[in-house]
């Protein structure tokens, strides 16, 4: 929750127009058109390919027609290679502007061929933040999953070595899309997995939005929102994916959740979770679960009031209770969430083993500190690697000690 204090100076940043609501996929073309695009990259995955769920995408391209190619070799945490050959595509093909359809890799792989087709194509140059120097080429993004904030944001994350999984990040303006088209009927087809995973990445990101340091009177606005719609609306859509009500809300908070962050940045949640992604073959929002609650309760004297004020909007009653006792409630909240949903918060449950701790705290301590301004100076709480051995034992009993 923000605290604005002497002549602090804050932002708030946005994609320069927003399309959102049931059906909005069929203003594609007429957005294109209003970007001057003549010959457009779709950048999308095989599934989404194969099952057609690109066609309303293709379709209202090719009546208005617009000439397109289709890139669909995406792959979860898009690799440098494969965004080079990305790029490569929508150089020969003599695109003018990219779409990026589907999750948060594809719409990733669309920013990065945005900014490489005007600034070079050595993406270690273009890591951390504003290190790009040019507007890259138009692009638009349209998420079928709710993958927290890809649609609106300003970051991109790729694997930069293929047999490490180490991951990079660029995060600049001009990574933020000209338009994003935000239509809940396409996120119908997800599969319940998928679901639950990007639902956690929302809720984690709207949490981690309202405890930062750095959060804003904006990023209150659209994290409180993004709480609780994922407390009313991620068991739903998870219980029921042809809910369309439920689909519209979650679709809302993950755009809102991009809004909230670029404001207020995140935390140790995020920080510490590519290493276990990347150790147990998880998604984002997989890797986040069994490290929500703990750092919850790890950060809850640094940020009492906004964990008791998460509570609160998880549906919980705080009254009576101390602000530490609310703020525990919050992490309680979220492992009864977690358990309606069927997602284990126990790090040993994804094949993780005891002795395995020690490198993992390692290496997300090398994460927290290389990106140290997006989660160390955000987070709650100072954390040592100490600190974070204890998180993850924590994690792996899912006891709090």
């Amino acid at each position: 929750m923000s605290m604005l204090l002497g002549d602090r100076v804050v932002e708030f940043l946005s994609a320069n127009k927003i399309v959102f609501g049931l059906g909005a996929v069929s203003t594609l073309a007429e957005e294109v058109k209003a970007l001057g695009g003549t010959k457009v990259q779709v950048i999308s995955d095989r599934i989404l390919v194969e099952q057609d769920v690109i066609r309303p995408v293709l379709a209202s391209l090719e009546q208005a027609s617009i000439p397109y190619v289709v890139f669909d070799e995406v792959l979860p945490d898009a690799p440098v290679s494969m965004i080079l050959k990305a790029l490569n595509q929508y150089e020969s093909e003599g695109c003018d502007l990219v779409i990026g359809f589907g999750g948060g890799s594809p719409m990733d792989t669309a920013k990065a061929v945005s900014i490489t087709a005007t600034n070079g194509t050595n993406l270690e140059e273009l890591m951390g933040f504003h290190a790009v120097k040019k507007r890259g080429a138009p692009k638009i993004t349209i998420p079928t999953t709710n993958a927290a904030g890809a649609d609106v944001g300003f970051a991109i994350v790729f694997v930069t070595d293929e047999e490490t999984h180490e991951h990079g990040l660029i995060a600049c303006r001009q990574a933020m899309p000209d338009v994003v088209i935000n239509d809940p009927m396409l996120t119908v087809s997800m599969p319940r997995s998928v679901t639950a995973d990007t639902g956690i990445d929302v809720l984690v990101t709207g949490i981690e939005a309202l405890a930062s340091k750095q959060a804003t009177p904006f990023s209150d606005l659209y994290a409180e929102k993004v709480i609780s719609i994922c407390a009313a609306y991620l068991p739903r859509v998870c219980a029921k994916g042809s809910d369309i009500e439920g689909r519209y809300h979650m679709a809302l908070a993950a755009t809102m959740s991009g809004l909230a962050y670029m404001s207020s940045m995140l935390g140790a949640v995020h920080g510490l979770s590519y290493p276990i992604a990347g150790a147990c073959n998880l998604t984002h929002g997989r890797s986040m679960a069994p490290l929500l609650p703990n750092v919850m309760r790890f950060n809850a004297p640094g940020n009492p009031e906004a964990y008791a004020r998460t509570a609160e909007l998880m549906g919980y009653d705080t009254e009576g209770l101390t602000i530490l006792e609310a703020a525990e409630l919050a992490a309680e909240a979220v492992e009864a969430l977690l358990d309606t949903i069927d997602v284990s918060y126990r790090l040993q449950d994804y094949g993780v083993q005891e002795g395995d701790i020690d490198k993992l705290a390692e290496e997300g301590m090398a994460s927290m500190e290389e990106l140290g301004d997006a989660f160390l100076t955000p987070n709650p709480r100072d954390m040592t690697l100490d600190d974070i051995k204890r998180i993850l034992q924590e994690a792996f009993k899912s006891i709090y000690i």
